[in-house]
């Protein structure tokens, strides 16, 4: 379960690179 919710977080990094979601 942790790796889909790892996955899932660098997926979205990826798409908001420039984001307020550079906390992860």
């Amino acid at each position: 379960m942790q790796l889909i919710r790892r996955a899932s977080m660098q997926l979205d990094r990826s798409n908001c690179t420039t984001s307020t979601k550079q906390e992860f």
